[in-house]
Parts: structure tokens; sequence; C-alpha cells
């Protein structure tokens, strides 16, 4: 019985696609890395249960937070994202709640976002 992961969503990138859906979605936040061995098929869900994909983990630099290092130079952290696989196709254009699951049943979701 594996404890239930505990993380957060920073941004999403893009927050938002085409209503043809296809668009491949990037979430940083977390810590990731330590759930990559342990939970092995993270899904991201798209408002409904219907508009659930897969996802994986990629390496990404975590662009919102900039370490400036003794000689004033930006320099970029790198971390572990969750890129979600191409967005489902969606009948209308409007806001949707948007939720990665790293169990893969949304048991585990604490935070969500919008993705329109």
């Amino acid at each position: 019985n594996k404890e239930k992961p505990h993380f957060t969503i920073d941004n999403i990138a893009p927050a938002h696609g085409p209503v043809v859906g296809g668009t491949r979605v990037t979430v940083r936040g977390g810590p990731f890395e330590q759930y990559i061995g342990v939970y092995l098929e993270p899904k991201c869900r798209f408002g409904s249960d219907s508009m659930i994909v897969g996802a994986s983990y990629i390496s990404c630099t975590a662009q919102a937070a900039k370490a400036q290092d003794k000689e004033g130079k930006h320099s970029d952290r790198v971390s572990t994202c969750i890129q979600c696989e191409d967005t489902p196709a969606s009948l209308e254009s409007k806001p949707v709640e948007f939720s990665v699951s790293l169990t893969g049943d949304f048991s585990d979701v604490e935070s969500a976002s919008q993705f329109y």
C-alpha cells in the first residue's frame, strides 16, 4: 500500500489550446522526482473523466523560479515536470478544471488549475 503522493501544480504551459485538441501540456510543480519509479502511469484530466490522457515524467527547467548565482547571472534549475499527452478534442471552448494524478486514479488530486 503506497503512500499518497503530495505535490503542487505551479503552472501549466500552454494554459489553453484549440478545441480540436492535440496540445501537449507541460506541468511545472512537484516535487515529482521522488515518484518516478513509484507511480509509473501518471494521468492528466481536462474537466470530466472522459477527458483523461496519459502523461510522462520529463526533465525541464524550472523557468518560473530563476535562481541568481553570486555573479548575478541567471541559471535555470533543472527539475522534473509532467508532460501530458495530446489534449483531447472538446465540444465547446470553455475553461475546464485541469488536474494531474500520479496514481492514475485521481485519488491524489489536491489542487487543480484552469485549462481553456
